[in-house]
């Protein structure tokens, strides 16, 4: 069965096995398609299906999403024309595999660690805010996680990790981890980040936890020229408590020094109020968001529901960019 993938002006034909999940095939023509959690809960891996049938290779995880196919669950049926999103933000940057030194670890509460990572001063990593990279530890545990700063002078990684009950990483991270250990990192993946060329009356920033981590990299290292494209900012961060909330007085600055606003909110804490959660603010805020733009990072319920509100108050589909964190 002959698979036909477009990809920009880009294009692949290869003959495919039902047996392989298409993810699996796709990146192993090096066709760019990001990839997080395989478990088709993070939706990176999805991609458009023009023409062919294909079938879940595991019936109790989801094959669509948001009419778009995850590949990572797809088995191919017959022949099939697929295409895959084209970022031209990325042309000239590549996923690399590199081993990577812990250089410094920073607990930023009880519950969240800053981990810096160095890689070999002659490896080149290329990247764009609010991208992700995956890391494999010691203990040959991996997970993905978003880089919390962009690219610095001083070439070190950062991304915050939160302690998860269970969690492999987050266990070895907060328990045996150490200043100078090895782990294997891989990336940049991802197509969270600032689009060129388009300009928005508002720019919508809504964050859970540490999804707050890539839009605190975007805004951060925002040209003026991108600060420009974004229109009016406003960003919403959810968490629980005031205490998780490990950014807020960073934030506050960057607001200040942006002129943009800023909304920290409290699900569980502070006075009753029908907004609780990030997307029930930002619609409160934003009756209409025809020439809008909104990314959200974070749980993916926040996720499902902003984008169904979203949707609802005129943002048009392709100006909805998102990246889900799934806790494991």
């Amino acid at each position: 069965m002959t698979v036909h993938v477009d990809c920009g002006n880009k294009t692949w034909t290869f003959e495919s096995d039902p047996r392989v999940p298409l993810l699996d095939q796709l990146l192993a023509q090096n066709i760019p398609v990001s990839h997080a959690c395989r478990r088709g809960d993070c939706g990176q891996c999805a991609i458009e299906l023009i023409a062919g049938e294909v079938a879940p290779l595991d019936g109790a995880r989801p094959l669509l999403q948001d009419g778009m196919l995850l590949s990572c669950n797809a088995s191919t049926r017959s022949a099939l024309r697929l295409n895959v999103p084209h970022d031209p933000e990325l042309e000239g940057i590549a996923p690399l595999r590199s081993p990577a030194k812990v250089h410094a670890l920073e607990r930023l509460t009880d519950e969240i660690m800053e981990l810096t990572l160095r890689l070999p001063p002659t490896t080149e990593f290329r990247f764009l805010p609010g991208q992700f990279i995956r890391m494999t530890n010691r203990e040959g545990t991996t997970r993905s996680y978003s880089l919390a700063t962009g690219p610095a002078e001083d070439r070190l990684l950062r991304v915050h990790i939160r302690k998860v009950a269970g969690g492999a990483f987050s266990q070895w991270l907060f328990e045996r981890a150490s200043v100078n250990d090895l782990l294997h990192m891989e990336g940049p993946q991802g197509r969270f980040f600032l689009r060129q060329g388009h300009t928005a009356s508002h720019s919508i920033f809504l964050a859970t936890g540490t999804g707050i981590a890539p839009i605190w990299a975007m805004l951060a290292a925002a040209t003026p020229e991108q600060h420009q494209q974004l229109g009016e900012v406003s960003l919403y961060w959810g968490n629980r408590f005031q205490h998780e909330a490990y950014l807020t007085e960073n934030l506050r600055r960057l607001a200040a020094q942006m002129d943009f606003r800023f909304a920290p909110i409290f699900s569980r804490e502070g006075p009753e109020t029908p907004h609780r959660h990030v997307q029930q603010r930002m619609l409160a805020d934003h009756l209409h968001l025809g020439d809008a733009q909104l990314f959200a990072c974070g749980n993916p319920a926040m996720i499902t529901g902003a984008r169904e509100l979203a949707l609802e108050a005129g943002l048009p589909a392709e100006r909805f960019h998102s990246d889900a964190f799934t806790a494991s």
